[in-house]
Order: C-alpha cells, then structure tokens, then sequence
C-alpha cells in the first residue's frame, strides 16, 4: 500500500512540461576530474567512498552529518511527503550550494540510484530539478545508476575505486556493530564514540593512500576493547 501511495502521488506532483525531442533523455554528465565531488551525508560509508575518490584522483568531499539547517532547507524545496534521507539529502546539497565559497563551476554533486519502487531511484531526478530551481541548472549531479552503464560509471571514478569502497564499507559496518555492542556499557559516556570517530578517520586515510586497513580495524576492535565498561546489569536488546 505505501508503495501504491507513493507512486500515486508521483503522479499527482509530476510537472507539466514540453519538452523538445533532443531534450526527452535524461541528462548523465561525464565525470570531470577538476570539479570537487560533493557526497551527500547517509552513513559513515560515505567517508569511505569520497576517500576511494581521492585515492583514483577524484576531488571528493563526504559533506557532514546533516543538522538543523539540513533539515530546514530540505522542508523548504520539498513538498513534505518525501522520505525523511530524500529531505536531509536535499538539504545538504542546497546548504553547500549556497556556502559562500561554493563554486558552481568546479563542483558536482553524487547521488546514487536504484531501480525499483522505493523513491531512492527518483533523489536525483529531484535534485537536478531542485538545482536549476535555484539558479545552479550548470551544477552536474553524477550518478552511480544499477543499469547498463555501472561498470562504466564505476570505472571513471578509477580502476579500484569499487574494490576501496566494498572494503571501508565492511570496515563501517563491522565497527559500528562493535560500536554498538560495547557502548551500552561504558563507564564514561563518550569513550566508545571517541575511539570510534579516531578510527574513522584512520580508515579514511588508510583507502586515501593505500596504507593497510585491516590494521586498522585491528587497532580498533583493540582500542574498543580496552574501553572501560560495567556488564554487571545487562542491557535490553533490540528483538528484530
């Protein structure tokens, strides 16, 4: 049913526009190595990929973790029946757009895309629309689409570019797993999330210059390990 209502109202907000025959095909931009790769926040595996970016000569930056402004913005260019990342994604990108050192010119934003009847498939078409709204109809959004041109999309940004991303999303995965294991039981408040965040950043320098991130996720499960804790009173967890 929520896929039905939301195909429905797709419907209902589609623009009314003519289009000229030439213009009826989806615009998909070439990547351009001068312009700065702007990377929506949705996980810390974003860290991950902007720095397998950098490793393959992409100028790639993982914009932080939304706020309120975030959430301001993309209210305001949304029509509030979106889901809520299609909002906090829009918000980061109209947020940087309108920073005072963005430069229009020598920047691209990512969007990744999905076929299927989630909305995720239709964020960037929304955020191109959202763009040339703004005044930014020159600013790309390059896109990773699950089609025929993946492998090709991939490749431009560097042979190893999807070998780097798998791995420091496996990092991400496992250390937020830990993460979450021991946190519930730390004796200062803070500590796990300390130790966590110092680790992120090794594992992005590590994918940035081919040092060895195993040893990294080593250091890590070590350092959580040496987090004080206090499992005298166990915790609840979550049933799925």
């Amino acid at each position: 049913m929520t896929r039905c209502e939301a195909f429905l109202d797709s419907l209902k907000n589609a623009r009314i526009k003519k289009f000229k025959k030439e213009s009826t095909k989806i615009r998909k931009h070439s990547l351009n190595k001068k312009r700065t790769m702007y990377i929506p926040y949705m996980n810390d595996c974003c860290f991950m990929a902007a720095a397998a970016m950098r490793a393959n000569g992409v100028d790639a930056v993982a914009l932080p973790m939304p706020d309120k402004i975030s959430l301001e913005l993309g209210r305001k260019y949304t029509s509030g029946k979106e889901c809520y990342p299609a909002i906090l994604t829009t918000g980061d990108i109209v947020k940087k757009a309108k920073c005072s050192d963005f430069d229009p010119d020598r920047s691209v934003f990512f969007m990744a895309t999905a076929s299927g009847p989630c909305r995720f498939g239709q964020y960037n078409t929304m955020h191109r629309m959202i763009l040339d709204d703004i005044g930014l109809p020159h600013v790309p959004i390059y896109t990773l689409d699950q089609g025929d041109d993946y492998q090709e999309d991939t490749s431009k940004l560097g042979a190893n570019f999807r070998k780097l991303t798998w791995n420091g999303v496996v990092f991400v995965d496992y250390l937020q797993k830990l993460l979450h294991e021991i946190r519930p039981y730390e004796v200062h408040k803070g500590d796990c999330d300390i130790v966590y965040k110092q680790h992120i950043r090794k594992a992005e320098h590590a994918i940035e210059y081919g040092l060895d991130l195993l040893q990294v996720a080593k250091d890590a499960c070590e350092a959580l390990g040496r987090v004080p804790v206090d499992t005298s009173v166990r915790k609840p967890e979550l049933e799925l």
